[in-house]
Order: C-alpha cells, then sequence, then structure tokens
C-alpha cells in the first residue's frame, strides 16, 4: 500500500505554525494515498462479489495488471447471469451491496454491468462459458508484459 508524505518546508515560519504543520505530517503520514484507497476499492467489490459466486475470477485489465484507477473490474462467473440478474434486484441480503446498472443481452457477449454501492466500483460480469478463451488472452497478455 502506498502512504502519502506531504512535503513540508517550514523554514522562516514561527515556531506554532511549524508545530502545526508537523503534526498535520504526522497526521497525514498514517493515511494510504488516494490511488491506494482507489485500488481498494475494487478488491472490496469482488470480495462482495464472491458472496454471489465463490468461484468467481477476475480476468482482463485488472488480472494483467493495465488497469487505470477509473477502470472496471471485468469478472468471469459460472452462475448464469439471469439469475446474477434476479439476484441483484430482488431484496436478498446477499446482494444488497450492488446495483444494476444493465444486463446487455443484445451483444455477442451478454454482459452483467454492476455498481458496487459503497465504493462505487463499476463490475463487467460475464458468464465464463460466454468467451471460453478470456483467461487464455489473459495470460498471454500477461506473459508478453513479465
Amino acid at each position: 500500500m502506498a502512504w502519502r508524505t506531504p512535503k513540508l518546508v517550514c523554514h522562516g515560519l514561527p515556531a506554532s505554525l511549524r508545530r502545526c504543520r508537523a503534526t498535520f505530517r504526522e497526521v497525514t503520514e498514517l493515511r494510504p494515498s488516494p490511488a491506494a484507497e482507489r485500488l481498494a476499492h475494487w478488491q472490496v467489490a469482488f470480495k462482495d462479489f464472491l458472496q454471489l459466486d465463490a468461484s468467481a475470477q477476475v480476468h482482463g485489465s485488472r488480472y494483467t495488471g493495465l488497469a487505470r484507477e477509473d477502470s472496471d473490474v471485468d469478472i468471469l462467473t459460472s452462475v448464469p447471469l439471469e439469475y446474477l440478474a434476479y439476484l441483484v434486484q430482488s431484496d436478498a441480503a446477499s446482494s444488497s451491496c450492488f446495483k444494476m446498472i444493465e444486463h446487455v443481452q443484445r451483444s455477442k457477449v451478454h454482459r452483467l454491468l454492476l455498481r458496487h454501492r459503497s465504493t462505487g466500483a463499476e463490475l463487467d460480469v460475464i458468464h465464463r462459458l460466454a468467451d471460453r478463451r478470456s483467461t487464455e488472452r489473459d495470460e498471454v497478455v500477461k506473459s508478453l508484459l513479465s
């Protein structure tokens, strides 16, 4: 986890301001940087998704390491998308942390777009049988990057 360390220059300041800035520095050093907090958001969202499908896998840019801070989380699931959509839209306790953005059915690969309520992370969920080569492609990309 990356920690933010502010650079404070206290030369020429009165002693009272130097003490305030030193206290500010000590407090901010204990907080993770915004980038580290955002990185954890997708992990929290995926962990919550595992309540819906314990065998779900992350793939795509998050898996290969090419994701940006604002990238969505691509997920492979073994649960039928219609059933996941039902769970998310119902009042089931395990699905209360997701909001359905869209259930895309008129495309080559059907997908379920979800938003994690507490973090705002977006999840792009597909059934693992809908794109059987997705993990293979991810492995090729990951090997080319290493």
